[in-house]
């Protein structure tokens, strides 16, 4: 059913079908082990990046990104891509040598450099020059979850859920 989606003339036609049975197709159903009864498979596009918490940008960037993009993006942008992939998987273990420290730089130094060459000195934003400066507070913190707020940013959602007698979460913890 979600295969004949392929077959669509156009991507209106698709989007329509799609919206009537509630799917979307996907090589992955190609894939022999993948039984679509038993797994969901997560719709990234159809979703809102923008309610991204920082810990599913964390999860999309490094176990499904490359999967989903690599039929997408052309190889030069995909490869660039790769190496911030790989960069983020280095950083975000949690035991790090300073083998691996050196690795991360190197890649995140690879990412930028040719982020830059595809798209030009004004596309590169700050944060990608202050990947340039992560090797410092790996070499000084350790790894990322030893200093990073993903925790506190998920027991703030979680706090900021509970009911109130309508004031701000913060004064009710005071």
């Amino acid at each position: 059913m979600v295969a004949a989606l392929k077959y669509c003339a156009t991507p209106t036609a698709q989007a329509e079908e799609a919206s009537k049975i509630g799917g979307r197709y996907s090589v992955l159903l190609k894939l022999p082990y993948v039984d679509i009864v038993r797994v969901s498979v997560i719709d990234v596009f159809s979703s809102s990046f923008s309610t991204f918490t920082a810990d599913e940008w964390k999860n999309w960037t490094i176990a499904y990104s490359l999967l989903t993009l690599q039929d997408i993006l052309p190889s030069d942008d995909l490869s660039c891509w790769k190496s911030f992939v790989l960069a983020c998987q280095t950083v975000t273990t949690t035991l790090m040598k300073a083998a691996d420290i050196k690795k991360a730089d190197a890649l995140f130094l690879q990412f930028c450099k040719r982020f830059e060459q595809l798209y030009g000195a004004d596309a590169v934003t700050p944060n990608m020059h202050l990947h340039c400066h992560l090797t410092n507070c790996l070499e000084d913190f350790g790894p990322v979850y030893g200093f990073w707020l993903f925790p506190f940013e998920r027991y703030h959602g979680i706090l900021g859920n509970y009911p109130t007698n309508n004031r701000s979460v913060e004064i009710q913890l005071m």
